[in-house]
């Protein structure tokens, strides 16, 4: 089985160690990921638009039940099973009432089994509630990315959603059978060229063509390894390719190449089997390199050079560090995958440079050592981490008891009632997705006292009733559930559709309003009172009502109509 991963939702996250290379947030929750045996950082998935699985990717069985971690709080375990054989990147994701649950920081689910563990350390006596399943993710011939759906969906929690996936468009299925194409190549030689076969030779900066996605198209070789390094001349990215049968070449280059290389210069400098461009300025080590300990030199880390550091020298492989990483990403390398700087080379050969260049190896630890350090540190932050979420808690409740002991006094003093406190304007931004019931709350409509509206508090939406009747952009409000009265900007709340439809009514009758008719040669100062059909009565200001036919009214009136009635 699988080392276990676990994921934990916590208040705020600093970055751990430059181990953990990305940090998450859902909603309210900021996220991280801590592998057992690696720190693989995945990308974003988007889960609400999941695909059908096609034939050659995997499926899994899943099955989950709730738990508790280590410090007490609610944790999932989910246990995953391959079922059928495929390729594909596979990975956990999930939806909850907020959105999709971004799990990003997960490594990619190689094994044919294994175990996921979800803990929180919000302070959320429920967990979490989520349905959690499987997608591979990708792009279909490098053009239409997809999410597919490849096991069963699980339910954790009270959520109720109904994630489901959907059949293919027209584009996705163009792309597949465009994919399909590209993973063999061309069944007939282009026009002008011979197909060359894996034992050819192969010159660096040479034209060619190579079979992309069931066509020959126009590039240069860059390498001449067992995978070929070629730049597309359509579009100049560089790409790996097999020798046998993906290669094509014109007599000509061909003859050319046998007996004038040189006559060939690449456009781009790369390793064998790579295809990260050379940093100006480097060169590969050769065996003939005098390098030692310490020297400081440029490794491909994530498809990037990075710095890097020799730690000791063996024949050809050399043992280098990357700068940014921890000692227990310290790889072998051979030498002629490595990269120093020109300007380096002549201090190799001075009599002290053994000296030298020792002075910069950095103190390195056991990976025992290090393990056990990255774990303390790990613990402290967890640790660290539930401490403020439980100190922010601690602070809102002495705010609010504060605010009420201060109206308490106040009260005692005689100064209420008339005499009321000024409510503060608390921020409230917005950090949860509006639910489909309801939308944000307009600019400049009149909010009666008593409309019920919600504003963002923690991970949900905390109901608010307001105070007073107002226009104006900060909504006095009191938190139905907190306890405590303040204002909110009216941009950071939001109304159930059905009630803004009843307040925009309730505003419509006590409003007085010009109207007008189709004409624009009437015009009556009145207050709506009801409609039918054809017809509304209006109120006017001697108190007298008036039925006027709805088609003789003017565009302006019949708008207003369908806005707020």
């Amino acid at each position: 089985m699988a080392n276990p991963i676990r994921l934990c939702a916590i208040f705020a996250v600093t970055t751990i160690t430059r181990s953990i290379h990305a940090l998450w947030t859902t909603g309210f929750f900021v996220l991280f990921a801590v592998a057992a045996s690696s720190f693989v950082i995945g990308q974003g998935v988007n889960v609400t638009d999941l695909i059908k699985t096609p034939p050659d990717m995997p499926l899994y069985s899943l099955n989950a039940m709730s738990t508790t971690d280590r410090f007490g709080k609610p944790s999932v375990i989910i246990n995953y099973e391959r079922k059928t054989p495929g390729t594909g990147f596979v990975r956990l994701s999930g939806m909850t009432v907020d959105g999709p649950l971004k799990l990003t920081g997960m490594g990619m689910i190689t094994d044919n089994k294994g175990t996921i563990e979800l803990g929180s350390f919000f302070s959320s006596k429920e967990g979490l509630s989520a349905e959690l399943f499987l997608v591979a993710t990708g792009s279909f011939a490098e053009e239409v990315p997809y999410a597919c759906l490849v096991s069963n969906v699980v339910k954790v929690g009270n959520y109720s959603g109904t994630t489901a996936a959907r059949e293919w468009n027209v584009r996705e299925k163009q792309a597949y059978e465009k994919d399909l194409k590209g993973r063999k190549p061309p069944a007939v030689a282009p026009q002008g060229s011979n197909v060359l076969p894996a034992s050819a030779k192969l010159v660096p900066g040479m034209p060619a063509k190579i079979g992309y996605y069931g066509e020959w198209v126009d590039a240069e070789i860059l390498t001449d390894a067992p995978r070929v390094t070629v730049k597309l001349q359509s579009n100049g990215t560089l790409r790996l390719i097999n020798r046998d049968g993906w290669i094509a070449a014109a007599p000509d280059v061909l003859q050319l190449a046998a007996s004038t290389p040189n006559k060939f210069q690449p456009s781009v400098v790369v390793l064998p089997n790579t295809t990260t461009p050379v940093p100006e300025g480097y060169v590969p080590i050769t065996d003939q390199m005098p390098v030692v300990p310490g020297v400081p030199v440029k490794a491909i880390w994530h498809q990037k050079y990075a710095d890097a550091t020799v730690m000791s020298v063996e024949r050809s492989q050399l043992l280098v560090h990357i700068d940014e990483m921890d000692f227990a990403f310290d790889q072998n390398m051979e030498r002629g995958t490595v990269l120093i700087a020109k300007e380096t080379l002549p201090k190799l050969s001075e009599p002290d440079a053994k000296d030298t260049f020792a002075k910069r190896v950095p103190k390195r630890t056991s990976m025992e050592e290090n393990q056990a350090a990255m774990r303390a540190k790990i613990d402290a932050e967890f640790e660290r981490a539930k401490k403020e979420s439980e100190n922010f808690q601690k602070k809102i409740e002495e705010d609010i008891a504060r605010q009420n002991a201060e109206m308490d006094r106040k009260m005692k003093e005689g100064m209420a009632g008339s005499a009321k406190l000024p409510l503060i304007v608390q921020p409230a931004p917005v950090t949860l997705r509006v639910p489909k019931e309801a939308e944000p709350v307009p600019a400049k409509l009149k909010l009666p006292k008593g409309t019920k509206l919600a504003a963002c508090w923690g991970p949900q939406w905390s109901p608010l009733t307001v105070l007073e009747d107002t226009e104006e952009d900060d909504v006095p409000i009191h938190w139905d559930q907190l306890g405590n009265d303040a204002k909110i900007n009216r941009s950071q709340l939001i109304i159930r559709k059905a009630d803004l439809k009843a307040v925009k009514q309730e505003v419509a009758k006590t409003t007085s309003r010009t109207w007008r008719d189709a004409s624009g040669k009437f015009s009556l100062e009145a207050t709506f009172v009801s409609k039918t059909g054809t017809s509304i009565t209006l109120r006017k200001q001697d108190g007298k009502e008036v039925t006027l036919e709805s088609s003789k009214l003017s565009k302006e009136d019949l708008q207003w109509i369908k806005e707020n009635l």
